[in-house]
């Protein structure tokens, strides 16, 4: 294969390797808009590794196929956000971490550019949460560990409690019971770190109805 420079009608210019008078093998594209492209190429398409550098300074270093993100790679976005993980056809797809311009960090797994299935997320201010995700959102069982040592563990949906779930103070008090938008609702136990003991019906997060203490 022969190494060459050319330089196209609309201002690209290639240096590199050439196999039949396409891009083949190791080689660097200056596109007009600002882009550069560096690494390998198969058949005038990325294919294995390289390194695209956008005009907007955003970078995805990694594996390549048909042009696309496709394997292991590292993207830098211009906000601050870095993810490295897995991508498929562009999209990040499989286990992944995503560090966000404000210090949070995601590590878990992803589907079609979406946290989905398990995974972490740990915020900057000390709170953590371990558990299932489903379209970004907190969804399924999991765990929130508060800074303030309060803990979570239950069911969710769209980010919130729901259903049965157990909430234990730093205090030691602990409740376990139904969750209904994000606030006690339904059956519950309360037991306070004395050991003295409230058991039943609660509406908007208060003790209600039917109980005994």
């Amino acid at each position: 294969m022969s190494v060459s420079t050319v330089v196209n009608s609309n201002g690209n210019v290639y240096e590199g390797r050439l196999l039949d008078g396409m891009r083949h093998g190791k080689g660097k594209c200056l596109y007009s808009n600002g882009d550069i492209y560096e690494g390998n190429w198969v058949n005038n398409r990325y294919q294995g590794y390289g390194k695209l550098t956008f005009a907007n300074k955003e970078i995805y270093e990694g594996i390549f196929f048909n042009n696309n993100y496709n394997g292991k790679g590292r993207y830098q976005f211009n906000s601050g956000e870095i993810y490295d993980g897995n991508w498929t056809d562009g999209v990040k797809e499989g286990f992944g971490k995503l560090t966000y311009a404000n210090g949070d960090i995601y590590e878990g797994n992803w589907v079609n550019d979406t946290r989905q299935g398990y995974g972490k997320y740990m915020f900057v201010n000390g709170d953590r949460y371990e558990g299932e995700y489903l379209n970004n959102s907190r969804n399924g069982k999991g765990k929130l560990t508060l800074m303030d040592g309060n803990t979570f563990d239950g069911k969710w949906v769209n980010g919130k409690k729901e259903g049965q779930g157990k909430y234990t103070y730093s205090d030691g008090d602990v409740f376990e019971g139904n969750y209904v938008n994000d606030i006690r609702e339904g059956y519950g136990v309360y037991t306070f770190s004395s050991g003295e003991k409230y058991e039943g019906n609660y509406v908007n997060n208060n003790r209600n109805g039917k109980g005994k203490l």
